[in-house]
């Protein structure tokens, strides 16, 4: 009972009130010190048994395999005098815990009897690295699932962005906890499908702390702070990652007052808080300040440095950049796949080859790195040349395609890759790539729109662009953007439909601006219709800049 309790001297002091310790006793002791993760102790505990059992074996099995001692739980696994289920599956959740799928699957392929604690090792082991099929296998073959086991396919699904497949499970299970809901919210919350994440925290039995940090991180990583703020506010307790969400939205909001004030407010700032507001300086453009706070910064890791590195490259001080990256302890891959960016970024294309292939590893973010080099170059036939070799592609390398390939002119010189040499229009290769990436099982997010929708508005084809423009929210769930409304604005206006674009930029529901009129009347302008229909965008574009030179420019064109 004291072991139970945290208390493993009160263990010790009755254990050794005992006359005649039996199993029993030695087991509880045993147990006490494993509880409460006193390796060194239950080991001279077990060490110290007259006599053990599989109980003695399998409890110190464990107690290395949860603090992360896998050699040591090996060579107790292979010291049990007789193996059991429990045994091999001790063993098994060793390896699941600590990433062998390997020897995981090896494992469990050799075991002549499984329990559910078996197949539910295994299905959290794939779910945890986002291997679905192998779960959907694994899954399908058990011969009976338990609410762990649903929670771990449910996971899979909602970790790896299968919103649908996620929903489809979580409607299915015979039970749901807590954990169920959380995943299913966490699921909606990263898709950026904000309506449904609400809906489903209104379902919930119950709201934990990890309910509430999903809610208030979502709406902060997607802009709603207001929301952030209220639910900030309406949260019955407060841990360290409700604060750091909090703050991670202030700096991406570039609010550096609140975010300052609610740093300067965190009694025990982790290195989490730090690295927030050490991006709150560089997204405000404080690289002075920044370069300061991350010079008395108590500690730092990987994430550190990338934010200053990112910082200095995104402002285009390469030399600045490349003496940060050399001065990284530590340096990962997304270090130098931001440095790789850099030089992509601005336009030093043989820069950006160079480092790439000096690299001696690469992961999929430095490939879409190279990738966007070529893009922003405007060599969409390398571009589409690294686009093939690309060893995974993810929705970053396909929207960086679909990016590229929206351009209708420099489109011409790209063509379909199959057995055919016939050359294809913007909007059908544009199409073709949308398609193939979702049989691939990546499902668009609004980048990948805008893309679709600007490859439409080069070639003026309302109809289809517009079905695509209706089809995000009921199709991909969706909810369309400022920046989707003002491609569409576009799509209409280059195709001549003047009055509709008008009614489209006072249907929508954001707030008109210069961009969305100035492109109105460069519309009328290409399409001399209507010279007071034509003056009067003029006089709204600007009514909200009048300082800006375009809409005249485009106004005496329509003149002219």
């Amino acid at each position: 009972m004291y072991g139970k309790f945290g208390s493993v001297e009160c263990s010790r002091q009755v254990f050794d009130s005992i006359d005649r310790k039996d199993f029993y006793s030695w087991n509880l002791l045993l147990g006490a010190y494993a509880r409460n993760c006193c390796v060194a102790e239950a080991k001279a505990i077990f060490d110290a048994m007259p006599k053990r059992n599989l109980v003695s074996w399998t409890t110190l099995l464990d107690l290395f395999a949860e603090n992360g001692l896998l050699e040591e739980a090996k060579i107790v696994f292979e010291k049990i005098p007789a193996w059991d289920v429990v045994a091999w599956t001790s063993m098994l959740v060793a390896y699941a815990q600590n990433g062998h799928l390997e020897e995981t699957e090896s494992l469990f392929s050799s075991m002549k009897e499984k329990n559910l604690v078996s197949w539910n090792a295994m299905l959290t082991s794939y779910s945890a690295y986002g291997n679905i099929q192998r779960v959907k296998d694994i899954f399908d073959m058990a011969p009976e699932w338990d609410l762990v086991s649903w929670t771990a396919i449910l996971s899979a699904y909602a970790q790896n962005g299968h919103v649908d497949s996620a929903l489809k499970i979580f409607d299915t299970m015979p039970v749901k906890d807590t954990i169920s809901f959380t995943a299913m919210l966490a699921a909606y919350a990263s898709s950026g499908m904000v309506d449904q994440m609400v809906s489903m925290f209104k379902e919930m039995p119950y709201w934990n702390i990890v309910a509430w940090n999903v809610m208030l991180s979502a709406y902060a990583q997607h802009g709603h702070m207001k929301h952030a703020e209220q639910i900030f506010s309406l949260m019955p307790e407060r841990d360290i990652i409700s604060l750091n969400g909090l703050l991670c939205g202030y700096a991406r909001e570039r609010n550096f007052v609140k975010a300052k004030s609610l740093f300067d407010s965190i009694p025990s700032k982790d290195l989490v808080s730090w690295n927030a507001m050490l991006a709150a300086y560089c997204y405000g453009s404080q690289l002075k300040f920044a370069t300061m706070f991350f010079a008395s910064m108590p500690d730092r890791d990987v994430v550190s440095w990338n934010v200053l590195l990112t910082a200095f490259s995104q402002h285009g001080l390469l030399e600045d950049a490349r003496t940060v990256l050399d001065f990284v302890p530590d340096q990962d891959l997304a270090s130098s796949s931001v440095m790789l960016a850099a030089y992509g970024n601005s336009g030093k294309l043989e820069f950006a080859k160079q480092y790439f292939h000096e690299m001696p590893l690469r992961d999929a973010a430095c490939w879409n790195s190279l990738l966007a080099a070529y893009t922003h170059s405007g060599d969409l036939v390398n571009a589409k040349t690294v686009f093939d070799r690309l060893p995974h592609r993810n929705l970053i390398s396909w929207n960086a395609m679909l990016s590229a390939c929206s351009s209708y002119e420099e489109l011409k010189r790209l063509r379909k890759p199959s057995k055919s040499s016939a050359t294809h229009t913007s909007s059908r290769y544009i199409v073709w790539l949308f398609q193939k990436m979702i049989m691939d099982g990546l499902m668009p997010d609004d980048i990948s729109f805008v893309s679709i929708l600007n490859g439409y508005g080069h070639e003026g084809n309302v109809k289809i662009g517009w079905w695509y423009f209706q089809r995000m929210l009921p199709d991909f769930f969706l909810e369309p953007t400022k920046q989707h409304y003002t491609c569409v604005i576009d799509l209409l206006g280059r195709a001549g439909h003047l009055v509709d674009a008008h009614n489209l930029i006072y249907s929508m529901p954001f707030d008109p601006d210069t961009i969305d009129w100035t492109s109105l009347l460069g519309s009328c302008s290409s399409h001399k219709k209507n010279e007071q229909f034509g003056a009067n965008v003029a006089e709204l574009a600007l009514e909200l800049d009048p300082t800006r030179a375009s809409p005249y420019s485009l106004l005496a064109n329509f003149y002219s």
